[in-house]
């Protein structure tokens, strides 16, 4: 189109034109680049919400350690309540812990011996005479009893007979003494020289 044949009417038609197409294209730039900077707001979020529950987690685990380390005695005294019966572990920890207890009282172990698991039950009592645990109240749910018959050497000191006993019973909920049977063996030498019969521990398992 030559300028000569330019008239107002078609200038204002070409100017109009040009103004729709502008606007045309100004909406899509900026409806384009909205869609752009909404799709970053949205991820930029999601990274800050998960930023956020990492550090949470961490938050937590670092609290959860702090508490584990402040009260690492309870919780080494809650894992002795009951052995662990998985793979019969418990029979090498038992007899672990009651030659270890014999050796502070000065008894010697001859023999352990095992039966099979039942139905636990929990306050038994010793005494110097062969007799069945009474007074006995239901166990924890889950925790079950086995028995272990330990022979001691013969003759033995009656006082490190009863500190054995003392240490077996205070061995939290794992082991209670159930039946023990002593009789006095000693002479004008040695006085507190006693024997003891099999003495009959229950052992309680998880």
């Amino acid at each position: 189109m030559k300028l000569k044949n330019m008239t107002p009417v078609k200038l204002r038609i070409v100017l109009a034109l040009s103004l729709v197409i502008l606007s045309v294209l100004g909406i899509g730039a900026f409806t384009f680049g909205y869609s752009q900077l909404k799709q970053f707001v949205v991820a930029a979020q999601d990274v800050a919400t998960k930023a956020q529950a990492s550090q949470s987690s961490v938050r937590d685990l670092v609290a959860t350690k702090k508490f584990l380390e402040t009260n690492a005695d309870a919780v080494n005294r809650a894992n002795q309540l009951a052995a662990e019966s998985k793979s019969y572990v418990y029979q090498d920890q038992v007899i672990s812990d009651i030659n270890q207890y014999a050796s502070e009282a000065g008894l010697v172990i001859t023999n352990i011996a095992f039966t099979a698991p039942t139905t636990a039950a929990v306050g038994g009592t010793s005494g110097t005479t062969s007799a069945p645990a009474t007074g006995s109240v239901a166990a924890p749910a889950g925790v079950k009893s086995i028995t272990a018959n330990v022979t001691v050497q013969n003759p033995t000191d009656y006082l490190a007979m009863l500190n054995f006993i003392h240490l077996i019973e205070q061995s939290l909920f794992r082991m209670q003494i159930s039946q023990v049977g002593i009789s006095a063996s000693g002479d004008d030498k040695n006085p507190n020289q006693v024997s003891s019969d099999i003495l009959t521990i229950e052992v309680y398992v998880r």
